[in-house]
């Protein structure tokens, strides 16, 4: 029988990952737009520890600071990690997309 948390283990990381990258104030998903007209950034963004530049990390603001950030991570693609958190409930009021 397989472990489930090792069996989903990379999705853990991931999502701490897009976490700990969206408190640079930016979610991930917009992260990733601004990096990929960059071949300079595209190539290096990637090969950097924690960073992830896939959609899924999210800042969390109060009065315009960055207080913490959220990762979700384990959707079978990525549009389903960025729309779970529009259809949370009540996240647009806690969560920046910008």
């Amino acid at each position: 029988m397989l472990n489930p948390v090792k069996k989903h283990s990379s999705s853990f990381e991931l999502a701490q990952n897009k976490a700990y990258t969206a408190l640079l104030g930016v979610s991930t998903h917009d992260f990733f737009n601004f990096i990929k007209t960059d071949p300079s950034l595209l190539a290096g963004v990637p090969a950097l520890s924690r960073i992830a530049a896939w959609g899924g990390g999210f800042p969390i603001t109060v009065n315009g600071e960055v207080v913490a950030a959220i990762g979700v991570s384990g959707a079978p693609a990525v549009h389903n990690d960025v729309g779970l958190r529009e259809r949370s409930p009540g996240a647009r009021s806690r969560c920046s997309a910008r």
